[in-house]
């Protein structure tokens, strides 16, 4: 009995399981027939919105024209005149008078350091000059006075002679008191760090307390009145640069362009970048500065160029667009690649031919 109760069990939940899986497939097969139904019926085209062409203010046909060829190097901004002011005896830095980005004039002290020896030996030198001094009117005096008495015989040649060569010896020892005094006076004068022409304190390597040593750059001033730019080109166009009598050039960071005619190149060639060096002189500009980034333009010949006003180039997100009518009349949308830009104009590499005309809105 136990044996048939349990077969009759596991035939009920045999049963159950077919129930819920017979449930699954009428599911299934409603979804199946809700899908082919849905693509038994005829799809629906969605047209996408005409785009909206701008009332134009301003229109123009497009023509290449021929333009010169640049190359455009970049540099820095640096002095012609700078100068490492060094020391030239040791000591102590014990005063600093002007800071970094200060003006200087010729001669001016920028630092000091310990001068406590060399007063020393100046006061000793004015010493020995004293005592030297002293000793020559003491040997004039005397000389006068033999002379006086040789004069009435009380006194020998002999003794003239004497108090000639003291009077003599005497006045050398004055010159070498008076050297002494200015050797000594110089040295003093070595403590005192000037600056060696008119120009601005650029930089200063040490500060009070540090030592200084001969040799040792303590201080950099540099002459703003005249500056240039240095950059560097490739050596195949070096030939080129040498023919060129001017060059333009462009500081971004305080809007200036120009050209110069006072170009120098260096003759070396950098073995490892292959380069060589260009400097610009550049006129007098008071916003000028030593480090500044700097651009120069070098031409290498003439191409066709195809430019459109700046006006006329708008962007969607980050790609450049033009307004532009195709041979049919109607205006659409084309996508260029960006050349030179001169802030008036800008150069089309791609996505416009000469003799297409644009259009744009001021």
């Amino acid at each position: 009995m136990q044996r048939i109760a349990g077969e009759f069990s596991g035939m009920k939940q045999f049963g159950s399981i077919l129930c819920r899986k017979g449930r699954a497939w009428v599911t299934l097969s409603v979804v199946w027939i809700v899908l082919f139904a849905g693509c038994s019926k005829k799809s629906v085209q969605i047209e996408a919105p005409k785009t909206q062409v701008p009332d134009f203010t301003q229109t123009q046909t497009l023509s290449a024209e021929r333009q010169p060829d640049w190359y455009e190097g970049v540099g820095v901004i640096s002095p012609v005149e700078k100068a490492l002011v060094t020391a030239r005896v040791p000591g102590q830095v014990v005063e600093i008078l002007l800071d970094e980005g200060a003006e200087a004039a010729q001669g001016e002290v920028l630092l000091r350091l310990d001068d406590r020896d060399a007063v020393s030996r100046v006061t000793q030198a004015q010493q020995g000059l004293s005592a030297a001094e002293a000793a020559l009117e003491e040997a004039r005096l005397n000389l006068e006075r033999v002379r006086k008495l040789h004069q009435k015989s009380a006194a020998t040649d002999a003794m003239q002679e004497t108090a000639q060569s003291a009077f003599l010896q005497a006045e050398a020892g004055l010159g070498a008191a008076e050297g002494r005094l200015s050797e000594a006076e110089t040295y003093l004068s070595y403590h005192e760090i000037t600056a060696p022409f008119d120009g601005v304190l650029s930089k200063r390597w040490v500060k009070s307390g540090d030592m200084a040593w001969p040799g040792k750059p303590l201080a950099e001033v540099y002459d703003p009145s005249v500056m240039e730019i240095m950059m560097r080109l490739p050596e195949r166009l070096k030939a080129l640069a040498r023919k060129v009598d001017v060059m333009k050039f462009s500081v971004p960071s305080i809007d200036w362009q120009g050209e110069s005619s006072e170009l120098e190149i260096l003759p070396a060639v950098d073995p490892e970048s292959r380069t060589f060096v260009l400097k610009m002189k550049l006129p007098e500009n008071s916003d000028l500065a030593s480090g500044l980034f700097a651009k120069g333009r070098l031409q290498t010949g003439e191409r066709s160029v195809l430019k459109t006003p700046a006006a006329a180039v708008s962007r969607v997100g980050q790609l450049p667009m033009v307004w532009a009518q195709n041979a049919s009349g109607n205006w659409g949308k084309r996508w260029v690649t960006l050349g030179r830009n001169d802030r008036t104009h800008v150069e089309i590499l791609s996505g416009l031919e000469s003799g297409e005309t644009i259009g744009w809105v001021e």
